[in-house]
């Protein structure tokens, strides 16, 4: 492995161990009850290295990383917007969606976070702020499609399609109990053009 790969995977591992112990303290705990110093010293880093990783301690339990919203103009948001990778909208959004995975939280920490959204409000709010961003992302990127590719579809109608293929994948990913909805996204795929032939 290259240097560079090395350094990659130990951020990554170190962004997961802070992940992991926020949302560990905060289910012993309350999300008021836990500072981002316990978080650190659970992890046995100084708070400067974790705001490396993360603005706050909500986005830590959330998972939601300085780094990890895949760029606006990723290659493979250019390529969707071009009318590609392949020309069909479903598996194209698809393609997009996967980039968006590449951080999703592994199904026991997946469960966890479920369970601390239902307790904390705060929590809630910002991740339902996430989700409206990631729906308007994808709104503006399903228009500049439509432009060049029309299919018909209102754009409403497919950021809910997306929308739908999240949550099959997201549920796939977790009845298996282990993997990452990636690899669900082919099935998630075809179940909704299953049920649109119904």
């Amino acid at each position: 492995m290259t240097q560079g790969g090395l350094r990659e995977r130990k951020k990554a591992e170190r962004r997961e161990a802070l992940g992991h112990a926020a949302r560990t303290l905060v289910a012993q705990e309350s999300l008021d009850g836990v500072t981002v110093e316990a978080i650190c010293a659970r992890v046995g880093v100084s708070p400067r290295t974790f705001f490396n990783y993360y603005e706050t301690k909500e986005d830590a339990v959330l998972g939601l990383g300085v780094d990890s919203a895949p760029p606006e103009d990723s290659e493979a948001r250019r390529a969707f917007a071009a009318g590609g990778p392949t020309g069909d909208l479903l598996t194209d959004a698809a393609t997009v969606l996967a980039e968006s995975f590449e951080g999703w939280l592994p199904p026991g920490e997946m469960e966890c976070l479920v369970g601390l959204l239902s307790r904390e409000p705060r929590l809630l709010a910002r991740h339902v702020g996430w989700m409206e961003r990631g729906r308007e992302s994808m709104q503006r990127l399903v228009v500049e499609r439509e432009q060049v590719l029309p299919t018909g579809t209102h754009p409403v109608v497919t950021v809910s399609l997306v929308g739908v293929l999240i949550r099959i994948s997201g549920e796939l990913c977790r009845e298996s109990g282990s993997g990452s909805p990636t690899q669900f996204l082919p099935e998630a795929v075809r179940q909704v053009r299953a049920a649109a032939r119904a």
